[in-house]
């Protein structure tokens, strides 16, 4: 009784999917006379294009909203005080004459407002009465330069081009805009996004396509679910990526990524650099700001840095040079390479091999399982402390400087090659402690399952 219940249930179940899968069949498909429409809104078919252009007054104070489906808009600068649109009316039928017939009865609707004027094809008119021809209204409007416009368009590309303000939405074909004198608001699904000369904020909301952003002066605000962005010569940017891979350069301001399996590469950053994304690798170079990143399941670069470096990688490893700021360093089942690190540096975590190379410290090192290699560069004058429960520690120490040093091998062997005036001042099998001259820094280097060498700069360790 109980298994009839259940594949009852499923019945049911099954048989609503199917009613509400068909209605948006419905919804999306219509069958013409030559040619019909398919899920994304294309038309197939023969086809002819008739042409018709009209004119408008706009007043000093009123905005245009533009409405569209299945055709192309294209807004460019105009002359002032008039709006001029020509209308590209493509019939989908093999009978010209009837095709024509049919033309004539598409129209554009004007709805004058004190604040804003509309325009839009009688669509939803032809609609009602029933016809099933398929037919797409291409638009090229001409505005004043100091028009704000709005662009609610389906099934259709969008191109503007000089004029104040814009918003624009559309799906299923590209979004381009260059030349906005201010503020801009991009929406598309299924399309790529081109923005170049945007002189006011930006917004972005986009669910499958490229995204390319040039020259915006104002503040970006951009989702991006899958597809790449590409942004270059920004001011700031903040984005949230499902999917996909961010490259931005010249970013003058703060950059900030929320993403998913998102790669970022970034160079030129000029403010505060803020990332959290996951399966892919991050890259920044040539940053001013400082930097944090939180990473799992892929690797971090990071190359010249004017700033800090705080940094939480997971299944990946950490490759950093020339970071002028405070290091530091949480580690996951990864390797950390460091070169030329001008600050304090510390590093923790189950990372399985640290190098570091021209370091300034003071360093504080604890791994859980990690073998050790350290050449810090003159003038050497700050502390080191190492701890590493399993794996080798080797430090090599400048020629010439005093130090204090405590090194301890709980199950390995100790090697100290140094200077002459060494003075030891405890030895024994797992623990040596001892100094060369006085006010050197501190050297306390532990291992509990490893080896560990203190060695001179040009001194040569027989193994």
């Amino acid at each position: 009784m109980r298994s009839r219940k259940i594949l009852l249930l499923l019945g049911i179940l099954t048989a609503g999917a199917a009613i509400e899968g068909a209605w948006h069949v419905r919804d999306h498909i219509a069958f013409g006379p030559t040619g019909w429409r398919v899920l994304s809104g294309s038309f197939h078919g023969p086809s002819h294009v008739f042409e018709t252009s009209t004119r408008h007054t706009l007043e000093p104070n009123q905005s245009l909203r533009i409405e569209n489906s299945f055709g192309d808009v294209r807004v460019f600068a105009g002359q002032p005080g008039e709006i001029r649109v020509l209308h590209r009316k493509r019939v989908y039928d093999p009978d010209k004459q009837r095709g024509a017939e049919f033309a004539e009865r598409v129209k554009l609707t004007w709805n004058d407002r004190a604040d804003a004027l509309e325009l839009q094809t009688n669509r939803e008119q032809l609609d009602q009465e029933g016809q099933n021809t398929g037919w797409a209204s291409h638009l090229e409007v001409a505005v004043p330069r100091d028009t704000a416009v709005e662009i609610v368009n389906e099934h259709g590309g969008v191109d503007v081009a000089d004029v104040a303000r814009l918003s624009a939405s559309t799906s299923y074909a590209p979004l381009g805009v260059t030349r906005i004198s201010g503020a801009a608001e991009l929406r598309v699904r299924h399309g790529p996004v081109q923005a170049t000369g945007i002189h006011g904020p930006l917004r972005v909301s986009a669910r499958h396509g490229a995204v390319q952003l040039e020259d915006v002066s104002g503040a970006i605000d951009a989702e991006v679910q899958h597809g790449g962005v590409r942004a270059t010569r920004v001011d700031t940017l903040k984005l949230q990526m499902r999917d996909g891979e961010l490259t931005a350069e010249s970013v003058a301001g703060d950059l900030e990524v929320r993403g998913s399996r998102a790669g970022v590469m970034a160079r030129g950053v000029g403010g505060e650099t803020t990332i959290r994304t996951s399966h892919r690798g991050v890259e920044l170079r040539e940053a001013q700001g400082s930097a944090h990143v939180k990473l799992q399941h892929g690797a971090l670069i990071v190359q010249t840095l004017r700033g800090s470096l705080t940094a939480d990688v997971s299944h990946g490893d950490i490759d950093i040079e020339a970071v002028t700021g405070n290091v530091s360093l949480k580690v996951t089942k990864g390797a950390m390479n460091g070169r030329e690190l001008g600050a304090a540096v510390q590093v923790e975590g189950t990372v399985r091999e640290v190098t570091l190379a021209a370091f300034h410290g003071p360093l504080v090192l604890k791994a859980h399982e990690a073998n050790v290699e350290l050449a810090p560069a003159l003038p050497f004058t700050q502390d080191i402390s190492v701890e590493t429960q399993r794996g080798n520690i080797r430090l090599a120490i400048p020629e010439g400087v005093p130090f204090d040093v405590i090194a301890e091998a709980a199950a390995g062997r100790i090697e100290l090659d140094v200077a002459d005036e060494y003075d030891a001042l405890q030895t024994s099998k797992h623990k040596v402690a001892g100094r060369v001259g006085a006010d050197g820094p501190h050297i306390r280097l532990h291992s509990g399952r490893g080896d560990v060498y203190v060695v001179m700069d040009g001194h040569r360790r027989e193994e």
